[in-house]
């Protein structure tokens, strides 16, 4: 009996991946891409940023996603999105965050604690690896990060 892979990807369970929202199908694609990865979409969690509130309650809930904007936050800075308050305080192995993020959303994010942070296709990221390609399809996009984290031991 062979030992399981020793790689920075077998050692994720949990998944955050933080997305700008463009639309539904792209949210889709981001949990069939989890899916698809060998990760449990019920163990995972994709945080959508949409433009405001409003949008938000329009979206309404969607299995494994959770949707957050900037203008959830309150003057002194206090989140006032209960979804996403649970996001924050759950605990993750492992942060995608794909493009660039709103500042009090990534202040947010950088309270948390991950075995590993990835940024993806960001131009300033703070997180530990940072990574690009020309990919846009999220089945695409995270396969290439699996198949780089596999590679990483």
């Amino acid at each position: 009996m062979s030992a399981a892979p020793n790689n920075i990807w077998s050692s994720i369970k949990r998944l955050l991946v933080v997305v700008d929202f463009k639309e539904i199908d792209n949210m889709n694609q981001w949990r069939e891409s989890i899916k698809f990865s060998g990760l449990n979409i019920h163990d995972s969690k994709i945080m959508g940023i949409v433009e405001s509130k409003k949008e938000r309650l329009i979206l309404g809930e969607m299995s494994s996603v959770v949707f957050i904007s900037e203008k959830d936050y309150g003057f002194i800075g206090r989140l006032k999105n209960e979804d996403a308050q649970q996001t924050f305080n759950d605990r993750y192995d492992a942060l995608i965050i794909v493009g660039e993020i709103p500042k009090k959303i990534e202040k947010s994010i950088s309270k948390m604690a991950f075995k590993i942070d990835i940024s993806l296709n960001s131009e300033n990221s703070a997180q530990t690896i940072n990574l690009q390609t020309e990919e846009t399809a999220p089945k695409y996009m995270l396969k290439f990060v699996k198949q780089t984290l596999e590679r990483i031991s």
